[in-house]
């Protein structure tokens, strides 16, 4: 697969349709993404994606076969649990968007991970 066009895949895992929809209007910014949402881990995707955003713990999160795929193969993954408070703090290629976040936070971290957007930090 194109790792360009793997690189533009992305996806949100929020049962809160607010924080998906958030998400999903400041990621528009980025040219030719595409952008799936899901309920929950235990829904239906694949591990396909260049950046996925988890709005679930992370002890939960790492326990899921797709994602320590998604992780080793060099996808970002954002974890969005509420309670981790430091939003500059990555582990690799494991970032933390700590909740409530502004489209400022989104467009900083979006930056930092390499993924260019039409706002600035």
């Amino acid at each position: 697969m194109d790792t360009r066009v793997k690189k533009r895949r992305f996806l949100i895992v929020t049962k809160n349709v607010v924080v998906a929809e958030d998400l999903k209007d400041i990621l528009k910014e980025i040219p030719e993404c595409r952008i799936d949402t899901c309920l929950s881990l235990g829904d239906g995707w694949d591990d396909d994606y260049g950046l996925a955003f988890f709005d679930v713990p992370v002890e939960t999160l790492m326990k899921d076969r797709r994602v320590r795929k998604m992780h080793r193969s060099g996808a970002n993954v954002v974890v969005m649990d509420g309670g981790l408070s430091d939003s500059s703090a990555d582990c690799g290629r494991l970032s933390v968007l700590a909740q409530p976040f502004r489209s400022t936070d989104v467009v900083s971290l979006l930056h930092r991970l390499g993924f260019a957007t039409e706002s600035r930090p």
